[in-house]
């Protein structure tokens, strides 16, 4: 299996491009994805922020990842807690994860236990 991150990403683009063409706001994550994969999170990001104005909440998660990515911790921290604030427990895992790096162990405990679904939180909890 060839593991190069651009194997998939002319479908990935065409697959996104046919959703934008027909009015899918999804399609712009889906772009965001394609980007991201092939290591352009700044580019991506662009595209998350997008998406998550028009209602893709799966774009908050994934522009926290796309900051992240970009070296923006700040940006990142906040996109992960918008996340979480909307219902997802992978943002408040990440949330949690970033807040537990930066040594504010309370806010991480907060956003640990919005994650609690998830296996690996009580470990880390």
């Amino acid at each position: 299996m060839d593991d190069d991150p651009y194997d998939d990403l002319e479908g990935d683009v065409a697959f996104a491009v046919d959703g934008l063409l027909e009015g899918d706001v999804d399609a712009l994550h889906d772009l965001g994805n394609a980007l991201l994969k092939a290591g352009h999170p700044s580019v991506a990001a662009r595209f998350f922020f997008e998406a998550q104005k028009r209602g893709v909440s799966d774009s908050l998660l994934n522009l926290g990842n796309a900051k992240l990515d970009s070296g923006d911790d700040d940006e990142a921290a906040s996109w992960f807690e918008r996340s979480a604030e909307s219902g997802d427990v992978k943002g408040a895992f990440m949330a949690a994860q970033h807040a537990a790096d930066r040594g504010d162990l309370d806010r991480a405990e907060h956003f640990y236990r919005r994650a609690a679904a998830m296996p690996e939180t009580a470990v880390r909890l």
